[in-house]
Order: structure tokens, then sequence, then C-alpha cells
């Protein structure tokens, strides 16, 4: 046997779509908050808010987190890859002695697909493109996102 109050269903109604649309606007908002670009210091650390100095910059591609570089797919010992940093700064790094070292450094910088480096050890025009973890420089050599790799 069903019993009815005469007029309970409708404030209950009422309530649930009041909260259903309170939380899909709060849900809405925070989704909004959450996005955005991220902007990259000299150190590879990601932050929100737009840069306050000119060593800032807009997240790219080829610039990442602290701990990871670009390094080729040779065995260990045979090893090269490269940091680039936001401030346009490049470290050539290599495992031919051992442990990961930093050979050397420049500066970087790109225009739609082509990538300029300074010392550049390939020939110009040299090409680029990043699909997932993959890097390919001049369709010929090719990098991995490489994580924990750290250098003296």
């Amino acid at each position: 046997m069903t019993i009815h109050i005469h007029g309970a269903k409708r404030p209950a109604t009422r309530a649930r779509l009041f909260f259903g649309m309170l939380a899909a606007v709060i849900f809405a908002i925070i989704q909004a908050g959450c996005g955005g670009p991220v902007y990259y210091d000299e150190e590879g650390r990601g932050h929100r808010q737009p840069p306050n100095n000119p060593n800032q910059s807009a997240a790219h591609p080829l610039v990442l987190t602290a701990g990871y570089a670009w390094i080729d797919t040779f065995p260990p010992g045979d090893r090269e890859g490269y940091v680039f940093r936001a401030d346009k700064t490049v470290l050539f790094l290599s495992d031919h002695t051992g442990p990961w070292t930093m050979n050397n450094g420049g500066t970087w910088s790109t225009n739609g697909n082509r990538l300029t480096m300074n010392p550049s050890p390939y020939p110009s025009p040299t090409i680029y493109e990043i699909s997932g973890d993959t890097l390919r420089i001049n369709n010929t050599h090719v990098l991995i996102k490489t994580m924990g790799v750290t250098f003296q």
C-alpha cells in the first residue's frame, strides 16, 4: 500500500533540480579554472600564472619538465640528448663516458616547424616534428622523451 502526502513530491523534485543544477554550475566553474596555458620558468617548473619576467614563456612542446630530456634511441654508452629550456637555452647531453654529462650548451628558437640551435649539430634547415613522446629532427634523428635524466 502506498501512502501519498499531498504536496510532498513537489518540494522534493524542486530540491533535486536545484541541487543538480548547483552541482553542474560548480563543476563547470572548477573545470574552467583548471584549464588554460602553463608557463615555464628557467628551471622548467610549470605555473598557471602568466609570466612576470622575460625569462618565462608559454609552454612549448620542446620544453620538458625537470628530470626529462629528449634522448636518442642508441644503446647506453652511445646516447646523446637535449634539454630545451623555456629561457631559450639548450643543453647538449651524452652518456659516452658513463653517467650523463653536459657537453656544452647553446640557444634555440623555432619558426613554424623549423628549429634553430646555435651551435647546431644539424645542417640547415632543421625541421622538427613532435608526436606524443617522440621528437623527429630532419625526419632521420629520433629522440624519445625520457624521464630520470640527471647530469653533471
